[in-house]
């Protein structure tokens, strides 16, 4: 009987016995496997991963030493040996070897068995990292480089489902469709944008941890194509090009399910595509995940245990309160009480949650009214925008019941004055309210190459003496092969949290304006991006830019 593998990594003291518990507990509450779930918390390395593997008696082979046979992987097809990370390689006595990073995924060993036709399927295993190498190698990113090298000179002012294949797996579109949204999966992109810049081209970019970057040009003889093939995946209109499209596209790759909004927008030189990419495993964190302050986080774990009263999460479009809310609702989802969210659109499916969506005909508050029928417990409203909808909620968390919410505002002690402000009565804001959460996103420094930073500590000693008394190094940004030389790899939330004293409740029933603005009894956003300077997490520079 093999040993099991997390016992192993503690044994060979890759994890420990505290990180072993918490990516069991996580398993309970998610369908993957302890492997997945340690490699995504990036508790072990790829390596370790297969190390392990190893010393449960499973054979490793170094595939970059492999030579493989194209034709071969084309019987598997190479989505579906990209969608399993898994690589045969040849047969042998009906016998088929496999190079895989998850060799006890029984089903997937059974499909290829089953395409190759062989008796049995013997599994080696390699590093993710490595497998996918390889398949590069025998599948390079060809369509988007060789564009310019194609030779079709269609007519594209009436495009309809019969001037190209706009379906089929072997069409040269479905290929380079299903390429720039691998690609923006790759980076770790929040949207992908392909823009007709030109009447003659259009150019792919990718944001980034906020930031968009250019990577491809589709020459004009493919670029309505393109719009096109997205519009099949987003089940739009086709014929449609004078007027904006929203659609829905469930991306399924590397055993991972993506949830991409489209948007398309008619602009001067053509149509424009955004989309949006939702990893729906990436954004559901436990409280403790969200890197908050110690007391910051024990002041949100006291509030969501409350029977009744408010909480807004506050902050610019795409600074993360998306996550913040599904983190709080993940945390408060049991049993024994009834959540309802009204979101606009439903990012993140949620199992043991009932989930609406705003619609045309089905508003913020048309909604809410209906879910106050429905005997909730708590209550999620995706977002605040009109004095309707913040009266029923406000009264709503006055009622017996926990409302989650966000509003626009550029604080936390904002959020005050923007409810008063939208004619919600003052005595009522200062009976609901029980916390104001407001947030950034900052990109964080890349552990592989910062550097320190001697003379940004020598600055903040000089202007924040108090703050960096103690602190005897911080770092800044420098580029490494693994960030793709940008310093920063991937970002993370800073905070300002508030919860109204009896003072400030009494400001707020007075209507006194002034005085609730003044009100400073509260670590402020800039407090906390300067302990993650402090904790090597971020760079000065980013704390200065996004959080003073």
């Amino acid at each position: 009987m093999k040993r099991k593998l997390g016992e192993i990594l503690v044994e060979e003291k890759f994890i420990t016995e505290e990180q072993l518990r918490d990516s069991l507990e996580e398993q309970k509450r998610s369908n993957m496997r302890i492997g997945e779930i340690l490699l995504k918390k990036e508790y072990i390395t790829s390596e370790q991963f297969v190390e392990c593997l190893s010393l449960q008696g499973y054979e490793r082979i170094s595939i970059d030493k492999l030579e493989v046979d194209k034709d071969f992987l084309d019987i598997a097809g190479v989505k579906k040996i990209v969608d399993s990370i898994t690589l045969p390689f040849r047969i042998i006595d009906n016998v088929l070897w496999v190079v895989t990073d998850d060799p006890i995924n029984y089903k997937n060993l059974e499909e290829f068995e089953m395409l190759y036709e062989a008796l049995s399927v013997h599994a080696f295993v390699d590093t993710k990292e490595n497998i996918i190498n390889k398949i590069k190698e025998v599948y390079p990113g060809i369509f988007l480089d060789e564009l310019d090298e194609k030779n079709e000179t269609e007519d594209f002012a009436d495009i309809d489902n019969n001037s190209m294949d706009l379906y089929s797996e072997k069409s040269p579109v479905v290929s380079i469709v299903d390429e720039i949204i691998v690609n923006g999966i790759a980076l770790n992109a929040s949207d992908i944008h392909i823009e007709p810049q030109t009447k003659e081209d259009s150019t792919v970019r990718y944001r980034v941890d906020g930031t968009l970057y250019e990577h491809y040009q589709i020459p004009q003889k493919w670029k309505h194509y393109v719009v096109a093939r997205c519009k099949v995946l987003a089940d739009m209109d086709i014929s449609k090009h004078l007027e904006p499209q929203d659609g829905e596209i469930i991306f399924k790759y590397m055993k991972g399910s993506y949830n991409i909004r489209v948007n398309i927008l008619p602009l001067v030189n053509g149509e424009k595509v955004v989309m949006r990419i939702l990893d729906q495993a990436s954004s559901l964190l436990r409280i403790d995940e969200l890197e908050l302050g110690k007391e910051e986080e024990q002041l949100v774990r006291e509030k969501l245990g409350r029977k009744q009263g408010m909480i807004i999460v506050t902050g610019p479009t795409g600074s993360g309160k998306t996550t913040t809310l599904y983190s709080m609702l993940s945390h408060v989802k049991n049993s024994e009480v009834n959540i309802t969210t009204i979101e606009n659109p439903v990012e993140i499916s949620l199992k043991g949650i009932n989930q609406t969506q705003v619609t045309k005909k089905l508003t913020f508050s048309d909604a809410l009214k209906a879910i106050l029928r429905q005997d909730p417990d708590i209550v999620m409203i995706g977002e605040i925008r009109d004095l309707e909808t913040a009266d029923i909620a406000i009264k709503a968390s006055l009622t017996g019941h926990l409302v989650f919410t966000t509003i626009h505002t550029n604080s936390a002690i904002s959020v005050v004055t923007r409810l008063m402000n939208m004619g919600v009565e003052p005595y009522l804001v200062a009976d609901a309210l029980e916390l104001v959460i407001s947030q950034r996103l900052v990109r964080r420094l890349c552990d592989n190459c910062k550097e320190e930073d001697k003379e940004g500590l020598a600055l903040m000693k000089e202007l924040y003496p108090d703050k960096f008394e103690d602190c005897d190094i911080i770092y800044k940004n420098k580029g490494c092969e693994k960030c793709k030389n940008l310093g920063y790899l991937g970002r993370i939330a800073v905070y300002e949290l508030f919860a109204p004293d009896e003072k400030l409740r009494l400001s707020m029933v007075k209507g006194k304006l002034e005085e609730i603005q003044k009100f400073k009894d509260y670590k402020s956003m800039f407090d906390d991006a300067i302990r993650k300077v402090i904790d090597g997490k971020i760079s000065l520079k980013q704390a200065l830019d996004k959080a003073k």
